[in-house]
């Protein structure tokens, strides 16, 4: 949950670590099977109704997968000189 009291997904959304497998398969399977809106009927809010049914799954999966992606080191990169921006 966001601090705004907002249910989110993890920023890393929808990727599964090996380690966080048995606590995200419930998560999808639960967002999956409360997310989907009746035939013919438009819900815009059917995505938010199932974020609140699965918000324990939701909780336990924005947790594992943010704590294994916290102990990878980032990436760092060198932007090219081309895309540089100069102070002149």
């Amino acid at each position: 949950m966001a601090a705004d009291g907002v249910l989110r997904v993890s920023g890393n959304f929808p990727r599964v670590p090996k380690s966080c497998k048995d606590v995200a398969e419930p998560f999808f399977k639960c967002l999956h099977t409360n997310g989907k809106q009746p035939e013919g009927v438009s819900d815009p809010e059917a995505g938010t109704k199932a974020m609140v049914k699965c918000a324990e799954g939701l909780k336990a999966y924005n947790e594992c997968v943010d704590a294994f992606f916290a102990k990878k080191p980032k990436k760092i990169f060198r932007v090219p000189e081309a895309y540089r921006v100069r102070d002149e």
